[in-house]
């Protein structure tokens, strides 16, 4: 074999082989981390007790069991933005949630029913908080939040429909108190004004139909009509 020939296929053997140990490089763990698709770990009697694998949502995921068998905590990437911790009782119903995505922070609490009966968190509309508490079948009833003059209460009746909001005036900022019926139309309201306290009822059309207060008038003085 001529010396160029040898310099040739000395070269390309040099070449080959630099090109496996990279490739071994990128896929061997690194650290001496071991690879596997999911991990569980049994009792003495045998029943799992922990599960790491991939969840559903392609992130990480670990289940811990108790001695029944049944999952009581599984902690896992929801999305690529939205960790949670889920709790269980001992009969595989939800119990509570506890995460974190774009809006903030939230903790979910459940019913028997495995209904929400209550959660508070991140307001994801502003830079405020929220909390709320459920009837049965998960209808919203009383709900503790911020808007951009202040903070509101919100109370709805037993199917989610609202009929009283006390709180800070969404667009004045100023007390308010307003009543509204089944239908959640307003037919009351009670504020606070520049010039003092007013009354003013409603009919079904949303029109003033009739108030009581103080005119805007120097004098501030009584004013019905």
């Amino acid at each position: 074999m001529r010396t160029i020939e040898r310099i040739a296929l000395y070269g390309l053997v040099a070449w080959v082989a630099v090109a496996a140990i990279d490739r071994a490089d990128a896929e061997d763990p690194p650290n001496g981390a071991i690879t596997a698709t999911s991990v569980e770990i049994k009792g003495d009697d045998g029943k799992v007790v922990m599960r790491l694998g991939a969840g559903s949502g392609g992130g990480g995921q670990l289940d811990l069991f108790a001695g029944n068998g049944r999952r009581v905590v599984r902690l896992h990437a929801r999305s690529d933005n939205d960790g949670e911790l889920i709790l269980y009782d001992d009969a595989g119903r939800l119990r509570a949630a506890v995460g974190g995505n774009d809006a903030g922070g939230y903790a979910n609490f459940y019913s028997r029913s495995n209904d929400i009966a209550s959660n508070i968190g991140g307001d994801a509309g502003r830079d405020g908080g929220f909390f709320a508490i459920y009837g049965p079948g998960g209808k919203r009833q009383v709900m503790c939040a911020t808007n951009d003059k202040g903070g509101s209460l919100t109370v709805s009746n037993h199917d989610g429909t609202t009929v009283a909001v006390c709180g800070a005036a969404s667009d004045t900022g100023v007390g308010m108190l307003s009543l509204g019926n089944l239908a959640g139309v307003p037919g009351a309201l009670l504020f606070a004004s520049e010039h003092g306290g007013q009354i003013v009822a409603l009919n079904t059309k949303k029109q003033k139909a009739a108030f009581l207060g103080v005119s805007a008038s120097p004098a501030g003085n009584g004013l019905i009509y």
